[in-house]
């Protein structure tokens, strides 16, 4: 086997992968963010509110989800939405309270933290380890 396929196999790599493109996002939305109206953090939470209701009611229909799970699945939609809405809405703060400097700082390492939770606690690209211990479980 090949030097590259396994690094790209190891889940510390999965997990630099995840780390790099976040921040490399992170840092485009920060140089690029050119604010084109007030910030309005009740629209954002509204916005929060009707994503998780649509989310969990797919997940129903779908029947991913469990009437037993429901709770945690909302909370867990809530959250995720919570903080990535409100990150967007945030930036607004940074660049009126600090400048584009720290907005460019903000965004990157938000983006970083978020390509890390994304990688290692359930998003869709799972380390290479994950996947090999749900196929074995089968």
């Amino acid at each position: 086997m090949n030097k590259r396929r396994e690094t790209s196999r190891n889940p510390i790599y999965s997990t630099q992968r995840g780390i790099v493109v976040g921040g490399a996002i992170g840092l485009y939305m920060g140089i690029f963010f050119r604010p084109s109206r007030e910030p309005d953090l009740g629209f954002v939470f509204g916005l929060i509110v009707v994503a998780t209701l649509v989310t969990v009611a797919l997940r129903l229909a779908r029947k991913t989800v469990t009437r037993a799970t429901l709770g945690r699945e909302t909370l867990r939609s809530f959250a995720l939405y919570f903080f990535a809405l409100l990150s967007l809405e945030g930036r607004h703060y940074v660049l009126n309270a600090a400048g584009p400097v720290v907005l460019v700082l903000f965004t990157t390492l938000l983006g970083a933290l978020i390509g890390y939770i994304w990688v290692n606690f359930g998003g869709s690209v799972r380390n290479y380890g994950e996947a090999a211990q749900d196929e074995q479980g089968r």
